[in-house]
């Protein structure tokens, strides 16, 4: 009867975790940084209900503040897909079944002078992905 029992918790534990365990899927993952390197995020897909899905998590000082998380929107398009006679796409998220096909790196460092405010010049000063 106990083995019964631990089988049971043991299925259900590993069908509750099931999706957030899955393997990444290889040439999707990219990660980027802060010009200091005290902030990092990682991106990466991997396969959730038969379908890829886009993840995320966030360090800071090499501390994670949001573990992995599933990154999505979900948003209705059907009435402007229409009014511009293009082919309503019926999937509900817009980050499902994305394929990761380049990436490209982006550094940013460069001054702007605002039209009025506290400073004078600003720096816009970041790395990024594409």
């Amino acid at each position: 009867m106990m083995r019964k029992v631990h089988l049971a918790i043991w299925i259900v534990l590993l069908a509750s975790v099931n999706g957030f365990c899955q393997h990444i899927i290889p040439g999707s993952e990219t990660s980027v940084s802060s010009p200091d390197g005290r902030i990092s995020a990682r991106f990466y897909q991997k396969m959730l209900r038969g379908y890829r899905t886009m993840f995320y998590s966030v360090n800071y000082g090499g501390k994670p503040v949001i573990q992995e998380s599933k990154l999505d929107i979900q948003l209705d398009n059907n009435l402007s897909e229409k009014a511009m006679a293009l082919k309503v796409d019926t999937s509900k998220h817009w980050c499902q079944d994305l394929k990761v096909t380049a990436v490209r790196n982006l550094v940013k460092d460069t001054l702007w002078k605002p039209v009025y405010g506290e400073r004078s010049v600003i720096r816009d000063h970041f790395n990024g992905r594409i």
